[in-house]
């Protein structure tokens, strides 16, 4: 509004709510009133953006709230605050203002001083076709400061052919409005939440996706949610998590929470009482559900996603990509040198971890169907060339501090480095693919048969015994009654060489 005076009386903000600053940053009221020391209302502040506060809370020692992030909150005068609106303005608001001319776009051409205008072909109909909200399978009103939920039928009438929808970086507040909306668009399949701050209280959630409105629709008939995208959403609790799948998100295939500081994928709520493991894990299983994204969280305990998620019976594809995971156990096996768990997991991400011996990679071998991993930057994999790598450093410190090196030097020294690299990714497919049979895909390249089968030679020649057979695995095993014993080994050149020796030293004497 430009009437300021009209707006202070008219527009009043709640403690939860979720507003802009005149400076474009999103936060959440935490607290409202006076502050010690200064003049006039105040209202507390939790920026999402953890950089933009200047506190947690508190001023001259005394809490007026509470941050979930350190250092994310500040106080703000009434008049810095910018309101949400409703979905069906706002999306009103942006497919229906002036088109205007486009005369002043242009590229560069090759010739100085020369633009080329843009024509922007069709651009007209398209904005015109867009206006017709009913035809609309795709929407985007990511970055719009939507706040409210319209009642049903409003948003019904105008987008019930919806299929995919992002509301990223929005101002709702919670669960309660994501219930309300899917209640009006029956035919969703995609769903983006990202970057949302969406509060969730049991109680009152329960309560919405069981009501039924005066048109007799209540969420559970109609929600056909496949694909749900949460990335950055403070989703860090997986009780909640579990509770939104159980109640809201039944059909869910595909789930992604990445960046929401998970530690761990407990799926029974705390100081639960239910003493049925059955019933637990009927609770919250997501029945459904075939990829899972957990990537750059907080997650250390390959055992606990394998207690909570292992056996989903659909899950296909699983991202663990940049968490903390030191190593990899399964705790059963189907008699045949196989695990139950994750029965019909076929991709699993495991690169930007702490996996540091080789037997987890191993470990991988037990599951049933896999046939795709990535598993690129943890310690196991970096100690490969770790002898090399660690001289080409001190060289490049040297390199550094003799002022005097030249360009061929340098140049030297950069090819040693690449060539380091590329030997490590090398090594790195000799070592991983023998240990795993089914392997088809490392690191996001395909495994010939013939690359599967000089790294099933190479890893024979490394590991094998042939002087005491019985300090073979079944892996080794395996794997020469596929190829044959091998003619050298390195256990056998070694020993060879010491006989030479020996015999040399007796000659010499």
């Amino acid at each position: 509004m430009s009437n300021k005076e009209n707006e202070k009386i008219i527009v009043e903000y709640f403690i939860g709510e979720r507003v802009i600053s005149d400076d474009g940053s999103v936060g959440t009221i935490r607290y409202e009133g006076k502050v010690d020391g200064f003049e006039g209302n105040w209202y507390g502040i939790e920026w999402d953006d953890p950089k933009r506060g200047k506190h947690q809370g508190t001023v001259k020692g005394k809490q007026y709230f509470k941050c979930i992030n350190n250092g994310s909150g500040s106080f703000m005068k009434f008049e810095k605050l910018i309101k949400g609106e409703t979905f069906m303005k706002l999306i009103s608001d942006k497919f229906h203002q002036k088109i205007g001319n486009y005369d002043d776009l242009y590229v560069n051409s090759t010739k100085e001083d020369v633009k080329i205008q843009i024509q922007m072909i069709g651009m007209d109909q398209t904005r015109e076709n867009q206006k017709n909200f009913i035809a609309q399978t795709l929407l985007s009103g990511s970055h719009l400061p939507i706040s409210e939920i319209d009642k049903y039928p409003l948003i019904y009438d105008n987008f019930k052919n919806l299929i995919e929808l992002n509301l990223s970086n929005c101002l709702l507040n919670n669960w309660n409005q994501i219930a309300k909306l899917l209640k009006q668009l029956p035919n969703l399949h995609r769903l983006h939440l990202c970057n949302n701050r969406l509060s969730f209280n049991m109680e009152e959630f329960k309560k919405e996706i069981s009501s039924i409105n005066e048109y007799g629709n209540n969420i559970q008939d109609n929600n056909n949610v496949k694909e749900l995208i949460l990335v950055n959403s403070n989703l860090s609790n997986w009780s909640i998590i579990s509770s939104l799948c159980k109640y809201l998100f039944k059909n869910v295939e595909s789930i992604c929470l990445s960046s929401n500081s998970i530690e761990n994928t407990n799926l029974f709520i705390e100081n639960h009482n239910n003493n049925n493991e059955d019933e637990k894990q009927q609770l919250y299983s997501f029945p459904n559900l075939k990829t899972l994204d957990l990537a750059n969280n907080n997650i250390k305990s390959f055992n606990d996603i394998i207690s909570s998620l292992g056996n989903l019976p659909q899950l296909t594809e699983l991202n663990l990509n940049n968490n903390q995971i030191t190593d990899i156990e399964f705790n059963d096996y189907n008699g045949h040198g196989k695990t139950n768990q994750f029965k019909n997991l076929k991709r699993i991400y495991l690169s930007n971890n702490k996996i540091n011996h080789w037997k987890y990679i191993e470990k991988l071998d037990e599951l049933q169907s896999l046939d795709e991993l990535s598993i690129r930057n943890n310690p196991i994999i970096d100690s490969l060339l770790g002898s090399n790598i660690n001289t080409n450093i001190n060289n490049n410190n040297n390199n550094t501090q003799n002022e005097n090196e030249n360009d061929v030097e340098l140049e030297f020294n950069k090819n040693k480095q690449d060539n380091n690299k590329n030997k490590t990714i090398y090594l790195n497919r000799l070592n991983i693919i023998p240990r795993i049979s089914n392997l088809k895909k490392l690191n996001l390249s395909y495994i010939s048969l013939i690359e599967r089968k000089d790294a099933e030679l190479y890893f024979l020649y490394e590991n094998y015994n042939p002087i005491d057979k019985s300090k073979n695995n079944k892996k080794l095993n395996h794997l020469v009654s596929i190829h044959g014993e091998p003619v050298y080994t390195k256990i056998s050149l070694q020993l060879e060489k010491e006989l030479k020796e020996n015999e040399e030293n007796k000659n010499n004497k």
